[in-house]
């Protein structure tokens, strides 16, 4: 088994990530102090680029959350204090305005490990174990 790709990135700097997305599109987006970097994990970018490829027909589309920091993270009421966000393992993902929401989840199940489905909200938390 090979090792994770695992980058941690300054906070100020926006650079391309991916072919097609921007460190800015997945760092953590609280104002703390002492929130300086962000976790990148290359299967992460991965799924993100699957994901637009097979749901969003490689037309873009920004994540809600992907990296969170650890004061962010206990910012949201319902947030688990053990959340994959914190180690740049999941992706909040909202479902296509025209795609059903079942086919939506079908699709991401096919891509990320675990999809946990907020239908009310219209978005999807997925995310991976450590590869």
């Amino acid at each position: 088994m090979s090792k994770a790709k695992i980058r941690l990135i300054d906070k100020d700097v926006d650079c391309k990530l991916s072919k097609n997305f921007k460190h800015s599109e997945i760092s953590c987006h609280c104002n703390y102090d002492d929130c300086t970097f962000t976790i990148v994990v290359q299967k992460t970018l991965d799924c993100l680029q699957t994901t637009r490829a097979v749901i969003y027909a490689n037309k873009p589309f920004t994540p809600t959350n992907v990296y969170r920091c650890q004061h962010h993270n206990a910012d949201l009421s319902k947030s688990s204090k053990k959340s994959r966000h914190k180690k740049g393992l999941a992706a909040d993902i909202p479902c296509p305005p025209n795609m059903p929401f079942d086919e939506f989840i079908a699709r991401l199940e096919n891509v990320w490990q675990r999809v946990l489905p907020y239908k009310s909200k219209s978005f999807c938390h997925c995310d991976n174990e450590i590869p």
